[in-house]
């Protein structure tokens, strides 16, 4: 995994080779882990938890430009997908959070804007999906960062709300959500597009 990765939380005991983050990546009690196989990040849970947490991966990006991501995912009958821009590499810090829910259908799916650290819904797109018909179902996250600010592209006739970062330096999230007790998610993040202005 890239140097440019930074785990969350910052916590998590990693291995690196030449500076890279090893793969597999091991979170608490080395039962969550992020791997690499075939140039997709790939990550699956299935454990009880206490509280609620945050797992995950910060890199920095630039402050304006377009970044889009895709996730395919299996699973996430319980926790929830995240993807979002910060100011920091720290979930405490200002900024936007795209949300895939738990939903016993991975196929359609509510795509939820949350303003951070707050974690305030500023927006709800319902049965949200690219291609229903894909096995396992594609969902893709186009953030647009410009003036300070990040929103989630317009998809078809939704206008998305932008969101203040205040970050010469904003960092792009991708990780996952998890609630007290029994979480279960099985997904990957691929084709990961900078493109700076």
């Amino acid at each position: 995994i890239s140097v440019l990765w930074r785990p969350y939380p910052d916590t998590v005991q990693t291995t690196s080779n030449n500076g890279c983050l090893a793969s597999p990546l091991y979170f608490p009690e080395q039962v969550n882990l992020f791997f690499i196989e075939n140039g997709s990040l790939k990550f699956s849970v299935n454990r009880t938890y206490e509280s609620p947490q945050v797992f995950g991966l910060f890199a920095p990006i630039p402050a304006n430009g377009i970044v889009s991501i895709d996730t395919l995912l299996r699973r996430a009958q319980e926790g929830e997908i995240w993807m979002g821009v910060f100011a920091e590499p720290n979930i405490a810090s200002p900024g936007l959070v795209a949300v895939l829910p738990a939903d016993n259908n991975p196929r359609d799916r509510d795509l939820i804007q949350r303003q951070m650290p707050e974690q305030t819904e500023i927006h709800r797109l319902e049965d949200f999906s690219d291609d229903p018909t894909q096995d396992p179902p594609r969902y893709t996250i186009v953030f647009e960062l410009g003036n300070g600010a990040v929103r989630l592209q317009t998809l078809g006739e939704t206008e998305f709300t932008p969101v203040p970062v205040g970050s010469a330096q904003p960092w792009l999230f991708i990780g996952y959500h998890v609630e007290s007790g029994n979480n279960r998610i099985d997904a990957e993040f691929l084709n990961l597009l900078v493109q700076g202005q």
